[in-house]
Parts: structure tokens; sequence; C-alpha cells
């Protein structure tokens, strides 16, 4: 007679990559529920691996899309950085994404929205305008 078995559960799916070397706070933050989340550190605590990491985590398991994601830095440099970690953590390409300082993602919407509400009335005048949103 042949004992019977019980299936052994499935095995968690392994964790990504990029998640290691976090500490206990920095995955609990990373991995929170999607929502809004305040995350409040000191000088060289790792805020920056914390929140490209969180984006990574949001963007790997599918709960948004990269080109809905929205971070906002100080600098043009911090906001380079963050798009060079991203695109070491995952496959995707990160032009399309709004990552950038204030002003940078402003002028870029106004520059976005423009061209569609004034393309619009210049087809439906029938103008041709040339028009410039300056930095």
């Amino acid at each position: 007679m042949i004992p019977a078995t019980t299936p052994s559960p499935p095995a968690a799916p392994a964790a990504p990559a990029f998640l290691s070397g976090l500490n206990d706070e920095q995955l609990e933050a990373v991995t929170l529920p999607q929502q809004s989340a305040l995350i409040l550190a000191g000088a060289g605590s790792g805020k920056t691996r914390v929140l490209t990491t969180r984006m990574a985590w949001l963007i790997q398991t599918g709960q948004i899309n990269p080109m809905s994601l929205l971070a906002v830095t100080f600098t043009n440099k911090a906001a380079k950085e963050m798009m060079t970690r991203i695109s070491a953590m995952l496959p995707i390409n990160t032009r399309g994404m709004w990552v950038g300082t204030f002003h940078g993602l402003a002028n870029r919407l106004l520059r976005t929205l423009l061209s569609i509400v004034i393309g619009a009335v210049a087809l439906r005048i029938g103008f041709e305008l040339g028009w410039l949103v300056a930095p």
C-alpha cells in the first residue's frame, strides 16, 4: 500500500531582486498598498532608494501603469537619478514617464495640453499656427 501524501502548498512567488538589501522599515514603505503614503526620513536614510523602489514595485506588481505615475523632485539631477534607478530595476522604457522637477513637469504639461487645444482650434478655423511654450 502506498501512503497517502498531502500536496505541497504552492511556493510563494519570489520577491523581485530590487527588494533585496532594504531594511524592514524600507521594505514596509515600498510594499504598502497602492495609496498615497507619507515617508518621513532624515538625510542619508535612503529616501530616494525607497521612492524609486516603490515606483518599481507598483509597476512590477501591475498596480500602476508606468505612464500614470507622477514623481516630482527638486532638481534635474535628482529626476535623472530616479529615472536611472528605475531603468536599472525594470526592463521598461522610462522615456514617457512623468518624473521631473515641478517646473519641468509643468512645462511638459502645458506643451502637451496646448498642442492639443490649439491644434484642435486651428483645424476648426482653418489656421496653421506656429507657437512655442518658452521654458
